[in-house]
């Protein structure tokens, strides 16, 4: 299982957090399945990328996932401390490929 943030077959980056599949690690990638939607994606300029799976946090509840957040505008992250942290977030088993 890949999680990622970012269309890796066209190099820019795509607002939600997505997981594909590969019997090895060079790929093909297949079975995209979207994750999750972030809600900051579409508010003024406000970005989303660099999605990671973190499986030793996984419990019954499901996978937890981080993502970062970003500003296409560098005054906003002065007017909002808040905007550029990770953000974390638990996926169900069921919503992720061989998740159950």
């Amino acid at each position: 299982m890949c999680v990622h943030g970012s269309d890796v077959h066209r190099n820019y980056c795509v607002p939600d957090p997505v997981d594909t599949t590969s019997s090895t690690p060079e790929g093909p990638w297949k079975h995209r399945t979207l994750l999750y939607r972030t809600p900051e994606s579409g508010q003024g300029d406000l970005i989303t990328y660099n999605a990671h799976a973190h499986p030793q946090l996984a419990d019954e509840r499901g996978w937890v996932v981080s993502y970062n957040v970003n500003s296409r505008t560098f005054a906003d992250l002065f007017l909002d401390a808040t905007i550029y942290r990770p953000r974390f977030v638990r996926v169900p088993f069921g919503d992720a490929p061989g998740g159950g």
